[in-house]
């Protein structure tokens, strides 16, 4: 059954392509909050110094000497409430790069498999053997036809499943075997849960608002991972990215054949 080389090319280079977007805002929002975060407290401080003092002086506030009181702590109170408001966006900012991240590789690797049932929708065969089919389908309709029905069905239903679920699925169609895929990686299903794990935390329980220890690190192996899944379609196919990929780079720029 002969597949869609053209379809599956487009669709590799936009996914990888939509990756390297993703990340390149993540590593320049973490570079903001290391490069830019003194500057920010410096604005910060002056910003909450003067709206404090400004409020102080009123002659709606208080006596003179509960003015004189109040303004004596106020550099001490600023600079607590400064180093609580960076507290708080370095936070901000780790969580949002965990999420970002991991939505981006989640989407990635459906694509992936998408990438892998265009190039040869046999290799899905195993996925989808026990679905059911109707005696008029069957009698209708052409047995390569049904079989692609069932695996985009499939894709459907794939989408719903978790990370790992979709990382498991592209490694048994893509089979790495032992074969190094990228040079020095090593899939870790832990630290992949672990991850997963951190994102449900932050999005439906109560770890937004806390620092992350080791974001950069996690972030980082987030990015190897997308580079593992890519490549495992280059290991299993032969199909390799094209410049057309680093054209997503450029927002709206279409990218040229």
């Amino acid at each position: 059954m002969a597949g869609d080389t053209t379809g599956a090319q487009e669709l590799f280079d936009q996914t990888f392509g939509r990756t390297m977007k993703v990340q390149s805002f993540i590593w320049s929002f973490q570079l903001y909050m290391v490069h830019g975060a003194p500057s920010a407290a410096e604005a910060i401080a002056e910003e909450a110094e003067k709206t404090a003092r400004d409020f102080l002086s009123s002659p709606n506030f208080g006596t003179e000497e509960q003015r004189k009181a109040a303004m004596a702590p106020l550099e001490m109170q600023v600079r607590g409430a400064t180093l609580d408001t960076i507290h708080n966006a370095h936070a901000a900012a780790e969580a949002a790069c965990i999420v970002f991240a991991h939505s981006m590789i989640d989407a990635a690797v459906l694509d992936y498999c998408r990438v892998a049932a265009m190039l040869n929708v046999e290799d899905w065969v195993s996925e989808v053997l026990t679905d059911r089919i109707t005696l008029q389908q069957a009698r209708s309709t052409d047995l390569d036809v049904l079989l692609r029905e069932a695996v985009e069905a499939y894709m459907r239903k794939l989408g719903n499943r978790s990370l790992l679920a979709k990382i498991d699925v592209l490694q048994t169609v893509c089979k790495p075997g032992g074969a190094e895929i990228r040079k020095g990686y090593r899939f870790d299903r832990a630290r992949i849960k672990a991850m997963d794990d951190l994102r449900i935390a932050i999005i439906h329980k109560d770890a937004f608002g806390e620092r992350i220890p080791a974001t950069g690190d996690g972030l980082a192996y987030l990015w190897e991972t997308n580079l593992y899944l890519s490549a495992l379609i280059s290991h299993r196919y032969g199909l390799r990215l094209s410049t057309r990929a680093m054209a997503f780079l450029t927002p709206g720029q279409p990218a040229e054949g």
